[in-house]
């Protein structure tokens, strides 16, 4: 995700040169980034995440056992690609696949 917000960003500085934008209002616009208030917001809930999980998916058995799947699926080298391919340029994606 930090590669993906890397990215966003550089496209935001990027684009303020090509509009003459001052660097300030390239950091405003970079702070407002939809990923960067959801992780701001993340980081300070307003209530217990374990607790809320376990009202939405019907108890501790169930979180367990969607961590089990969860797990699961992300050891899988064939199911889970570390290197996320919509990104990557038509180049880029040509070259990969």
């Amino acid at each position: 995700m930090e590669a993906t917000q890397s990215r966003a960003l550089s496209r935001v500085a990027t684009l303020g040169g090509q509009l003459q934008l001052r660097p300030s209002a390239v950091r405003a616009i970079a702070s407002d980034h939809p990923t960067t208030v959801i992780r701001r917001e993340r980081q300070n809930p307003s209530f217990n995440v374990r607790e809320m999980t376990s009202l939405l998916l019907g108890g501790e058995e169930n979180i367990k056992l969607l961590d089990r799947a969860t797990e699961f699926l992300l050891n899988d080298p064939i199911l889970y690609d570390k290197e996320s391919s919509h990104d990557l340029s038509l180049p880029e994606h040509r070259e990969r696949y």
